[in-house]
Parts: structure tokens; C-alpha cells; sequence
């Protein structure tokens, strides 16, 4: 079913025969009428008819943006009725047609978050939001390497119609093995969509995070910390969605293998927990450093109407909390991942070889080698 957008231009045709198939001659031109789904009047006029196939007859028009939007939880739909009129014979004959279409109010779409998180061993459960129903569809998962690890097509994919975009539900259906977290699985992969509507072939990718127990309880703590006010705010990029978090949690991990005094590459797999506090701390600054970002492009806004007038400016607190946090990194940080790297001789240093489990072996010492620490000692 074709979709017409609030303000914009749109096309509808109706065809008027006769029983034996021949074009239903009129005596004046095709009459057509827009009702909302309440049935209030939106638009008329007269058709236009089609100068190939004279039964044939064209309306243009537009919904204007005042016109009632429709619910599409209630299949709530617009109607065109059609009016063919012949009052040149005594006989006056009338054709009449009826056809229901959507509408869509272009600015308000369905509101998503183009990552999501997976449990290890799970399926990938994903959707699109589209503004047309996609007709054939395909995904791929590949690593930070760029290498696919997985695809499939996904048969006959169904759009539904939600919140004025069509949304399209993706479902693997089983677990894909190669999707997994250890080894250096610091990166999210990523999954690439290939679909087609109507108006050609399109391409969009999205993060996939590998929510494994310490993240999860990673976590908690951090929305416990960052959230505990239940922040629904007024804007919806400043809540803190779990994916979100999640984010932040891995760029934590990243701040913690990239400071000194050696580059490390610990995953969430062969971290020991020990020193999950560390990572939400690191993870902690990242988050509030882009919450001061967002909130000082929106601080400083007022806003009076009448005797009222509203000022939001929460970046003093912010500000507070990035200086506190930073003095325990700094004051930490270096001195944590000293007894960490001593405790586990070297395991997790770059240049040390790991494995998908352990993300590290011991150091190998020859005999050459032992002798001269023998001797240094």
C-alpha cells in the first residue's frame, strides 16, 4: 500500500469502465474527496484524465500539515471517494470508488538506536526503520578486521507500519558461533544490512556489542552511578540507554589497555575482576566527558513566555564529578596496572602472545636468557 507524507505532493489513479469493458464516458470531470480517518474533510477537486487510457483519472493533491495524523497501532487509514457522473441521457449514471491509504506525518519517525547488545551464545535480534516496506533483505557480521564471519538472507521480510516508519524485525533465529568476545574482541562488530524498496538498493550498519557478565554488571554499576536520578530527560539523546552504556564501558576497557606504562590488550574475557572498578571509572569519565560535550551545546538556552523563564545549565555538576574522577585515575590508574602486569608476569602486554582464552602466556625464558638474569641477580 502506498504511503502518502503530510505536506507533500501525492498521486492517486482510479479506472472507470463499463460491463463490457469499455471507458465510462463522462459528462463532466471525475470528482475525488480526501476524508481522514475521522471522517473529517481534508481535500477535493477534480481529476485528470489520462490521455492513454481515457478511463483512467488522475488525483493530485496534498495533505496539509494541520491534517489529523493517524494512529497506526489503530490501523487508522485516510479514504479517496470517487465520483463518475454522466447526466447527459436521461438515465444519469454515476460510478462510484472507495479507496483507503496511509499517511505519514515525515516529522515525527520512529526513533531507534543503530547498535544493539547481545548475550554470548545468543541470536541477533535487530529491526530497521525504513520509509517504505523492504522487499528483500541480507546481513553480514564482520570483526574489526573487516572480515565476515556470517551472512544470511533473511526470506519474505515483513515491515509493519510503527510511529510513522516502516520497521522491519530481523531474528537469526540461532546463535552464530563466530560472534564471540574473547581473543581481541574489544571492538563491537559490525552488521551490514542490504535491502531494496521501491526506490533502489540501500545499505546501512549498525554495532554489535558482545554483553558478557562482567559488562552486564558493568553495567549496573555505572547506570547506579551515572543515573541515579532516573534521568528522563526532555531530550531523549541525553537518557542512558543500555546500549549506550555499553559503549562507554568498552571505551573504558580501551582507556585502561592505552595507558601507561604499558599498552595493554585485556578484554572483558580475560580481565580479572579485580579490577572491574578501574574500568568504570575510565568508563565513567568517557561517559560524563560527552554528557558536558551535549549539555554545553544545549547550556545557556533560555526560554520566557510570559511571566516564566527556564534556564538549564548542568555542566558545573558534570564538571565536578569529570575533575573528581580524573584525580583517581590519574592518582591510580598507572599504579594499578603496574601490580596487575607484575601479578600476571607481563600477560596482556602488547608483543606477548595470547590466546582466545587466556589473552596471554607466561614468558618463555631460554637457557641464554636465564643465564644472564642468573648473572644480573
Amino acid at each position: 500500500m502506498v504511503a502518502a507524507i503530510i505536506g507533500q505532493n501525492f498521486t492517486m489513479s482510479s479506472t472507470f469502465l463499463n460491463e463490457d469493458g469499455t471507458p465510462f464516458v463522462v459528462s463532466k470531470p471525475v470528482e475525488y474527496n480526501v476524508y481522514a480517518f475521522d471522517n473529517s474533510f481534508i481535500i477535493g477537486g477534480a481529476a485528470i484524465q489520462s490521455k492513454a487510457q481515457p478511463q483512467e483519472w488522475f488525483a493530485y493533491f496534498a495533505i496539509p500539515s494541520n491534517a489529523p495524523v493517524p494512529n497506526d497501532a489503530n490501523n487508522q487509514k485516510y479514504r479517496i471517494e470517487w465520483l463518475a457522473e454522466n447526466t447527459s441521457d436521461a438515465n444519469n449514471q454515476q460510478m462510484k470508488a472507495i479507496e483507503y491509504f496511509e499517511v505519514l506525518d515525515r516529522a515525527e519517525p520512529l526513533s531507534y538506536d543503530s547498535a544493539i547488545a547481545i548475550l554470548p551464545g545468543q541470536p541477533i535480534k535487530d529491526f530497521l526503520c525504513t520509509e517504505l516496506p523492504i522487499q528483500s533483505l541480507s546481513l553480514s557480521v564482520s570483526d574489526y578486521s573487516d572480515k565476515i564471519v556470517y551472512t544470511q538472507n533473511i526470506d519474505n521480510p515483513k515491515s509493519e507500519l510503527k510511529n510513522n516508519a516502516y520497521v522491519t524485525y530481523i531474528d537469526t533465529i540461532k546463535a552464530i558461533p563466530q560472534v564471540t568476545d574473547k581473543g581481541m574482541g574489544l571492538c563491537p562488530y559490525l552488521l551490514v544490512y542490504s535491502y531494496t524498496t521501491d526506490q533502489g538498493i540501500f545499505n546501512e550498519v549498525h554495532t554489535l556489542y558482545i554483553a558478557t557478565a562482567k559488562v552486564l554488571l558493568l553495567v549496573n554499576d555505572l547506570r547506579r552511578y551515572m543515573d541515579k536520578a532516573r534521568n528522563e530527560d526532555i531530550d531523549p539523546s541525553l537518557r542512558w540507554t543500555d546500549v549506550e552504556l555499553i559503549h562507554f564501558i568498552t571505551q573504558g576497557l580501551a582507556m585502561f589497555n592505552n595507558s601507561a606504562p604499558s599498552i595493554t590488550n585485556y578484554t572483558f574475557t580475560s580481565l580479572p575482576p579485580t579490577f572491574m572498578y578501574c574500568i568504570k571509572q575510565c568508563a565513567a569519565l568517557e561517559a560524563l566527558n560527552a554528557l558536558y560535550l551535549a549539555e554545553g551545546f544545549r547550556a545557556g538556552m533560555e526560554f520566557t513566555g510570559a511571566s516564566v523563564t527556564l534556564n538549564i545549565d548542568r555542566t558545573q555538576y558534570i564538571q565536578y564529578k569529570i575533575d573528581e574522577i580524573k584525580g583517581w585515575i590519574d592518582a591510580n590508574l598507572e599504579k594499578e596496572k603496574k601490580l596487575l602486569i607484575r601479578q600476571s608476569n607481563g600477560m596482556g602486554v602488547t608483543g606477548v602472545q595470547f590466546t582466545s582464552v587466556m589473552n596471554g602466556f607466561n614468558r618463555f625464558y631460554t637457557n641464554a636468557a636465564m643465564a644472564r638474569l642468573i648473572r644480573r641477580w
